[in-house]
């Protein structure tokens, strides 16, 4: 069958989404190491942590007529 992106309207980094959501849960945001160290230590790591997929929900707007309930993680998942 066929595959939808369920996502908001804004992309944004992993490193982004992870201090935002130790923020909302009251943790500390992760540290971030410089990017040429864990392209050393690790570079499987560093591939998928460093890699933009696009993700887009326009097929499930389309086919599906959906649209999020929060336009963005930023503004409303966690108020």
């Amino acid at each position: 069958g066929p595959v939808y992106n369920i996502v908001d309207d804004e992309p944004m980094r992993l490193a982004e989404f992870l201090s935002f959501l130790a923020s909302a849960v009251g943790a500390r945001p992760p540290r971030e190491a410089p990017r040429w160290l864990i392209r050393l230590i690790a570079p499987v790591v560093s591939e998928a942590a460093f890699t933009r997929i696009p993700l887009s929900n326009g097929r499930a707007r389309r086919e599906l007529g959906w649209s999020p309930v929060h336009r963005s993680v930023r503004d409303e998942a966690f108020s």
